[in-house]
């Protein structure tokens, strides 16, 4: 589908990816502040429209890609807090019964609990009693290598095998990681990347044009995330 795209109001119309910071995000312990997996937790449906482990790791993984490209230096706890460390999401997976399961703490909750709520619950509780983290918690590891030149050449491989990068193929989960980078970056108050609110925005305003708002397209077109890329003219990169 190929829709004529309007000026139309972005800001306005992007209900689900504003920079508004839920006022519980206030009330943080002084050691998840700066965390945007835990501002996350505490308002699920505030940011992901529902509660989902798996769309929490996708969304966290778009705000990690944004910082490697414009901010390497991040500290990964501000992004992740303790979720990607072993000695936290492991005992998670031998809680599933096969402790070498080839998951982390979204796959394990997902296999764990029936209700996402309770799992995104209790995925709180972890981090709240995780201890604070040392004062040098190190630069955010890269999440590809090596890293593409810019953000469309990223997102062109992303079309061309998008299991790659979000796990499996599917237009939601290329929403969520968009969200990550956009509104996740925004809050963490990473440096603007180019061509970031551009594509982002184009593929909202097709949306909004035959769907009637700015997510729907990503549902609709869930089976393929790579036709959701082409209307703002990002084609599979050939290898």
């Amino acid at each position: 589908m190929r829709c004529s795209r309007h000026p139309v109001a972005l800001a306005a119309k992007r209900q689900y990816v504003g920079r508004t910071v839920p006022a519980s995000a206030l009330s943080a312990p002084p050691h998840l502040e700066r965390c945007l997996a835990y501002a996350v937790l505490r308002e699920p449906a505030h940011w992901l429209g529902s509660s989902s482990p798996e769309a929490l790791s996708i969304f966290l993984a778009g705000a990690a890609t944004r910082a490697d490209f414009v901010s390497p230096a991040l500290a990964r706890w501000d992004i992740y807090g303790p979720l990607e460390l072993p000695e936290f999401f492991l005992p998670l997976v031998a809680r599933t019964g096969h402790p070498l399961l080839t998951v982390k703490w979204s796959g394990a909750l997902e296999l764990l609990y029936f209700n996402l709520d309770e799992a995104m619950d209790h995925l709180r509780g972890l981090v709240e009693a995780w201890p604070a983290p040392p004062p040098a918690s190190g630069p955010v590891q890269p999440l590809r290598s090596p890293l593409e030149p810019d953000l469309r050449t990223h997102l062109r491989r992303l079309a061309r095998r998008p299991a790659m990068v979000l796990g499996e193929a599917r237009g939601s989960l290329l929403g969520h990681y968009l969200a990550g980078m956009k509104r996740g970056g925004d809050w963490l108050r990473l440096p603007d990347l180019p061509e970031l609110d551009s594509l982002l925005g184009g593929i909202e305003a097709c949306s909004e044009q035959s769907y009637g708002s700015p997510f729907a397209a990503f549902r609709v077109y869930d089976h393929s995330p790579a036709t959701l890329l082409s209307w703002v003219g990002v084609e599979p990169l050939d290898d």
